[in-house]
Order: C-alpha cells, then structure tokens, then sequence
C-alpha cells in the first residue's frame, strides 16, 4: 500500500501519521537537492498546438462534466495540467494511456469544490475525495474496472511530493499539476511553450482561486497532504508562481 495512493486514503482516510510526514519531508529535501546541484538541461521550444484531448465519448463526458462542476479559472488549470503532462509524456519518451491520463487531470480536483466536499464518511482528503467521485463518474459510463482503478490512483497521487515513473499517468498528473501550480519543474519547459500554453488556457487569477480553496481545506482537513504541503511553504510558492516566467526555486 503506497503513501498516497487511494487505496492508502480509503484505509488512513487520507490523513498522514508521523511516519507519513517523514517520508514526504525526505522527498522534498531530495527534491530541493537535486534542483540545488543537478545543472540545469537546455530545454528546447516544443509545439503544443497538435495536443488535443482524445476524441473518445468518455473524454467529451468528462469535460462537460467539469464545465458543470468548474469555475473558469479551475478549469483552465484542469486543461493546463493535460497539456502540461502531455507535454512532459512526449518529452520524456514515456508510453501512457493519454485517454486515461486526460481524463485524470480533467478531474483531480473534483474534490476541492463544495458540491464533493466532505460527502464521503470516512475520507479527510480533497484528493482521495475527488478519485472517489472521479470513480463514481466513471462507472456511470460502465467504465472498465482496472482504468477506473488508474483514474483513482493518479488523482489520490497527484498530492505526493512526487512519483515513481512506473505508474505512469499518475507520474505525469503529479509532475504536470506541481508545475502549473507552483512552478516545480517549470524549468524544464522552454519560454515560448510556456507562453503557448497560458495563451491557450489563460490562468484568470487561477493562483488567488486556488489559494482560497486550499487554504480551507487545510483549516478542515489539518491532517491532510494539503495541511502538511502549506506548512512546508506550498503557499508562498503559489504565491509567487507566474508560469510564464521561469521560476528557480
């Protein structure tokens, strides 16, 4: 049972012991160290005009669905972090399922938005929330079991201070929204596909949203990742995230 995972949250309902923290508190030191040590890689401009979300039934639900349930500037991050992830998937040379992956950041912060907000007995978590109402959504649609069970994970993982590559979609839903959020690997993203992408999904005051939205999940839900992520300067990062800038952290 991995940290993080939505099997994890349904079994701690999604709130961290001592151990848990530790072992996130050990990620991010490694991760600050390889930032602080690693030259940086000279990143080439990459055309993100081609990326599209699939042309599938499930894909075209699952956007309407967040059209419903979204404010614009939710939204156009749901949107940012596909292209995003797209952009890393193809950049990495990593085989996922891009119908399971565009379904995953169109849906992972499901949870953050009242009408999901702690409905669910037992779940103390936004994310694990949002892959349990991702889960619901899906088997409407009679959705295969073992894709819903990936849909479930990367949304439930996607809080982690990062993920293996293995579970791929999950990787890349992590990576991608880490860096539209506060700019983690914004570095490796060349200016101008930057620029593209924001142009694409302009961020409409998305910053000050989600501050908001996470700021209350952090006062209701103190033993969450949220709670742990902001003591440790999530929110100054956030804060200071212009993604179409390049940010060194």
């Amino acid at each position: 049972m991995k940290l993080g995972s939505f099997e994890w949250g349904i079994k701690t309902s999604g709130q961290l012991n001592s151990l848990d923290k530790l072992n996130l508190s050990l990620k991010a030191l490694g991760l600050r160290l390889n930032r602080k040590f690693k030259k940086p890689a000279i990143v080439s401009e990459f055309d993100v005009s081609h990326i599209q979300l699939p042309d599938s039934k499930i894909v075209k639900e699952t956007l309407e669905y967040i059209n419903d349930v979204h404010q614009v500037p939710i939204k156009h991050h749901c949107l940012r972090t596909f292209l995003i992830g797209e952009y890393f998937g193809a950049t990495e040379q990593l085989s996922f399922d891009k119908e399971l992956y565009a379904i995953s950041a169109l849906l992972h912060d499901v949870g953050l938005e009242e009408q999901h907000c702690c409905m669910h007995e037992g779940i103390d978590c936004f994310a694990v929330e949002g892959a349990k109402v991702a889960g619901e959504f899906l088997r409407k649609f009679d959705f295969n079991e073992k894709k819903v069970a990936i849909v479930e994970d990367a949304i439930s993982f996607h809080l982690n201070v990062n993920i293996d590559k293995p579970i791929t979609e999950a990787y890349l839903l992590n990576k991608a929204s880490a860096t539209d959020t506060i700019g983690l690997y914004r570095y490796q993203i060349h200016d101008h596909t930057a620029q593209q992408i924001g142009d694409r999904y302009p961020r409409n005051g998305f910053n000050e949203e989600v501050h908001t939205l996470l700021k209350h999940q952090c006062r209701i839900r103190p033993k969450s990742r949220i709670a742990f992520l902001y003591s440790n300067g999530f929110g100054g990062m956030l804060k200071e995230n212009r993604f179409e800038k390049k940010v060194l952290l």
